[in-house]
């Protein structure tokens, strides 16, 4: 007789068949058309003058860095530590 039981496990199961008709609608992959040879061969060269997995990683660091800054001085505001 758990009658919200049975009827939130209800709304749950037809918002999962729901989602789960949505997902299928979608296709395998979209990348299946996209012919990309000509482009890797630019790229190895391009990544020859311009190293960009480094260059990526060091914005990472950098992204790093500066949130941990902000998040400490928000948190030394919320204590009225700063200004």
């Amino acid at each position: 007789m758990d009658i919200f039981g049975d009827i939130f496990g209800g709304i749950t199961q037809k918002l999962i068949e729901l989602v789960a008709r949505i997902i299928n609608l979608l296709p395998d992959s979209p990348f299946h058309t996209v012919n990309n040879a000509d482009v890797n061969s630019f790229l190895g060269g391009l990544n020859w003058v311009l190293p960009i997995a480094q260059m990526i990683s060091i914005l990472e660091a950098w992204l790093i860095v500066v949130a941990v800054y902000y998040t400490y001085q928000l948190i030394l505001r919320w204590a009225r530590m700063i200004k």
